[in-house]
């Protein structure tokens, strides 16, 4: 069809000012058939170019749709990166913690081990005194009874003694004035 309309139109006396002179609706189909024919040239040229267009906007958004996609995906790497590095940050002041801890341990450990030999002598020395405490009991508490006897007959001899006076006839020659004897029955 534009063939045909391209004939008409390459012609001299097709021109809307030439066709004017003999009609005015005639220069307006002129003009109307010389837009279709520019435009029918264009659009063999422009509808190519469309259709890239329309392909290179298909892969333009395929690609941005993977492009954000491969975003989405960075920032979830970018957050497990982030919460791993905060895990391996309390991870080693753990570590250090228990380092610490564990070199604080040794040094006690070290402590003990010294106190145990230095008082390992001791134990010796604290068993010789049991024994002699012990030994030392056992006659302790023979004196104590014996005491307890020689007191108590101590006790009625000075009892009777005392009450009768006698001392104070044998001790002094002259008189004493003292009151009267105390009566004890023990």
């Amino acid at each position: 069809m534009l063939k045909r309309i391209g004939q008409y139109c390459s012609k001299e006396n097709f021109k809307p000012d030439i066709v004017g002179r003999v009609s005015f609706a005639a220069k307006s189909l002129c003009m109307w058939v010389r837009a279709m024919e520019i435009y029918g040239r264009v659009y063999r040229v422009v509808e190519p170019k469309k259709k890239k267009l329309e392909q290179a906007n298909k892969q333009l958004s395929e690609k941005q749709a993977n492009l954000h996609e491969a975003k989405e995906k960075l920032r979830e790497v970018k957050e497990k990166l982030d919460e791993l590095q905060r895990q391996y940050e309390e991870k080693l002041a753990t570590k250090d913690e228990l380092r610490k801890k564990a070199e604080i341990t040794e040094l006690k450990l070290d402590r003990a081990a010294k106190l145990v030999a230095g008082l390992a002598g001791e134990r010796v020395r604290w068993e010789e005194s049991i024994k002699v405490c012990e030994s030392l009991s056992s006659k302790v508490s023979t004196f104590a009874v014996k005491l307890d006897a020689y007191f108590r007959v101590l006790r009625r001899v000075w009892a009777t003694w005392w009450g009768t006076a006698w001392w104070l006839q044998h001790s002094c020659p002259t008189p004493v004035p003292s009151s009267p004897p105390i009566e004890t029955n023990l």
